[in-house]
C-alpha cells in the first residue's frame, strides 16, 4: 500500500526506505453523510445530474447497484409475490482521461476509488486531494446536513514464496497470523483473519481483514510455483470528525494515512518487508 518514492524513514527508524515492489493493488476513501429531507428521490437521473453538473463529463456512468425489494402476500397460508421493484442502491462512474480511477455515489454516500495499473502509483496526498475535490462538489449539489464519517482504504496482495514441498512459515513474514496447534489440527490450508486495533490511530479506529487466496493454475503450470498469496483489507475510519472543513478534514486523512502506514510496517518482519523491494535513499 506504498508507492515507488513514498519516504517511511520513521517508519523503519533508519534511513528513509521507499519501496520498489509495492503491494497495493487499490485505496479508496469513502465520505458518509447526513442528508437533509429536502434531498430530491435518489434515483439515476439524480446521480447522473450530480456528474454532469459537477465534473462536466469526466466521468462517465459505468455501471449500477440495485437491490429488490419484495412484498408477500399470504393467501391461504400461502405466501405470493404481490409486487416486486429494484431500488438503486449506488452508481460507479469511471473518470475518462485514465480510466484507474472511479467515483461511487449514492444516498448519503461518496466514494473515491484507484486502482493500480502500469502507470506508477501516486503518493496518498494525489488521492486525498481528488477525494477532497469530490467531497466538496458533494457538499455543494446535495447540501448534506453534515458529515458522518471518513474512511480510508487501502487492499495488499502479499505473494510468500513457497519453501520445502510447497510449505510456507507465515511467521517467518508476518507478524499478524492465526496460530493454530499442528498437532491437533494439521496443516492449515486457507485462513481468515480480522481484528480492530483500538489505539493504533489517533483519531479513529483502525481495523484489518486478512486472508488466504487461492490463485488460478494455468495449463502446464506448477501449482505451487508462485507462493502464498494473501490479501489485506486496511481501513481507518473517523470518530469524531464531522465538520465540513476540507482543511481540517484533509489534515485528519493525513494523520490516519500516517497511522496507516505504521502498523503497515509493523505487520511484517524483515524478511516480510524485504520481499517489497526496500530502498535505501541516496
Amino acid at each position: 500500500m506504498v508507492c515507488p518514492g513514498m519516504v517511511l524513514g520513521t517508519l523503519a527508524g533508519s534511513a528513509p526506505l521507499k519501496l520498489g515492489n509495492p503491494p497495493v493493488v487499490e485505496a479508496w476513501v469513502e465520505f458518509r453523510f447526513a442528508l437533509s429531507e429536502e434531498i430530491p428521490p435518489w434515483d439515476e437521473a439524480l446521480a447522473e445530474s450530480f456528474f454532469d453538473r459537477a465534473f462536466e463529463g469526466r466521468y462517465r456512468l459505468d455501471g449500477y447497484r440495485a437491490a429488490t425489494e419484495v412484498v408477500l402476500e399470504s393467501t391461504g397460508g400461502r405466501p405470493s409475490i404481490k409486487d416486486a421493484k429494484l431500488i438503486l442502491d449506488r452508481v460507479r462512474a469511471i473518470r475518462t482521461d485514465t480510466e484507474d480511477r472511479y467515483l461511487q455515489l449514492g444516498r448519503g454516500v461518496l466514494i473515491c476509488n484507484l486502482i493500480r495499473t502500469r502507470q506508477p502509483w501516486p503518493d496518498f496526498p494525489v488521492l486525498r486531494d481528488e477525494a477532497l475535490d469530490a467531497c466538496l462538489k458533494y457538499s455543494q449539489f446535495f447540501k448534506p446536513k453534515k458529515l458522518l464519517a471518513v474512511a480510508i482504504n487501502y487492499r495488499d496482495v502479499v505473494t510468500i514464496p513457497w519453501g520445502g514441498e510447497g510449505q510456507v512459515d507465515i511467521k517467518d513474514y508476518v507478524t499478524l497470523y492465526p496460530e493454530v496447534p499442528p498437532a491437533m489440527f494439521g496443516r492449515v490450508g486457507d485462513f481468515r483473519l480480522s481484528c480492530s486495533f483500538e489505539t493504533a490511530a489517533k483519531n479513529g479506529l483502525l481495523t484489518l481483514s486478512m486472508r488466504s487466496e487461492r490463485q488460478p493454475v494455468r495449463a502446464g503450470q506448477d501449482s505451487f510455483a508462485t507462493g502464498l498469496r494473501i490479501r489485506m483489507d486496511w481501513n481507518v475510519t473517523s470518530t469524531e470528525l464531522e465538520t465540513m472543513d476540507t482543511e481540517v478534514i484533509g489534515g485528519w486523512m493525513m494523520e490516519a494515512y500516517k497511522d496507516l502506514l505504521r502498523v503497515f510496517r509493523s505487520a511484517f518482519t524483515e524478511t516480510g518487508w524485504n520481499l517489497f523491494a526496500p530502498e535505501k535513499e541516496a
